[in-house]
């Protein structure tokens, strides 16, 4: 990467990645709950190209890396028995886990039941883990100019790592608490039989005894099979406390189905634009430090200044194109269910 075709070429990629992502996360979100056999082949498509694209593009970056003029063509030492062309190889590692995340995402897509669920981001967040720690060291003695905007590039990287990291066990949670609730439901409907037997036979025995006092109480099962405690002895302040602790508890664990939506697109596109701004910000490094035709900028107080200021831009301007993809996607989506309702 020590060229400006070199910045370039990946900063590319992670745009049209970046954008990508942003595509496809907000059609998934505006088009599933109209999913139909048409629409579901659809995505079959298009997540069976993205893994392949994730497999391959890495493969072919690392072979590029290997077998370039200077590349080691996958020999650690030279006839000295010295490591060389240590850049050449963190660069093919950064691409090598890269290759895994779309290994994880075919195996997941293909094989769901063998997969734990999730697996696709947390190894996204490795990847990028790697790249980022990659990149770290990789400013090891250099000038302050080029330190910082490598720094800037880490906010972003170690930003999509931490949240896809979050999106992975938020989705493995999610899988626990929806086969848990299959279960219960299960078990319910196959007790509610004998529940209903047994109250029924609580009931008659009451019936016959005829001359039970006032003050007892006859508990009788309910529909999760617990008996109805009597709540007359309770306080009112008490029983509203224990009722909001119950439903803040409930949305922690097991968030309604809404919610749970809203809040995987806000992570989903939170990762396409740390992607997206890589892209960027990879592009603005070339300019700074490979400038065709041009000599790199001078390291002074005032450059450095300018350049943290410029990725706050790339920010913005990622942020922008990100919400800019997301509304014409939503009203893309509200135009097609207007035409099919005429």
């Amino acid at each position: 990467m020590g060229s400006f075709m070199g910045h370039i070429l990946p900063g590319v990629l992670f745009i049209f990645y970046g954008m990508w992502l942003a595509f496809k996360n907000s059609y998934r979100h505006f088009v599933k709950k109209r999913s139909s056999n048409r629409r579901c082949l659809r995505l079959c498509t298009v997540n069976n190209a993205e893994s392949i694209m994730l497999i391959v593009l890495p493969c072919v970056g690392i072979f590029l890396e290997q077998l370039t003029n200077h590349g080691p063509k996958f020999h650690l030492t030279n006839s000295s028995s010295e490591y060389f062309s240590g850049n050449n190889w963190s660069h093919s590692t950064m691409y090598l886990f890269f290759a895994f995340v779309g290994v994880a995402d075919l195996l997941q897509f293909k094989v769901p039941q063998f997969v734990p669920r999730g697996i696709r981001d947390l190894m996204l967040c490795l990847a990028l883990l790697i790249e980022g720690y990659l990149f770290y060291f990789h400013t090891h003695g250099r000038p302050e100019l080029d330190v910082r905007i490598h720094v800037l590039l880490l906010l972003a990287i170690w930003g999509g790592a931490m949240t896809s990291g979050i999106l992975g066990v938020l989705e493995a949670i999610m899988k626990d608490t929806d086969d848990e609730k299959s279960n219960n439901n299960s078990h319910k409907k196959s007790n509610e039989g004998f529940i209903e037997l047994k109250n029924q036979e609580q009931e008659s025995e009451t019936a016959l005894l005829g001359e039970t006092k006032s003050n007892e109480y006859t508990p009788i099962l309910t529909e999760d099979g617990t008996n109805n405690l009597s709540q007359e002895k309770l306080s009112p302040e008490f029983l509203a406390l224990t009722v909001s602790l119950q439903k803040i508890l409930k949305q922690i664990v097991a968030p309604d189905r809404c919610e749970k939506s809203h809040l995987q697109i806000i992570l989903r596109q939170a990762i396409a634009t740390s992607i997206f701004l890589q892209g960027t910000w990879f592009c603005q490094v070339a300019a700074i430090l490979y400038p065709p035709g041009k000599e790199a900028w001078e390291v002074n107080h005032t450059n450095v200044h300018f350049a943290t200021i410029f990725f706050a831009w790339h920010l913005a301007a990622a942020i922008f194109l990100n919400s800019a993809v997301h509304l014409t996607m939503y009203a893309l989506t509200c135009r097609k269910r207007k035409i099919r309702a005429i």
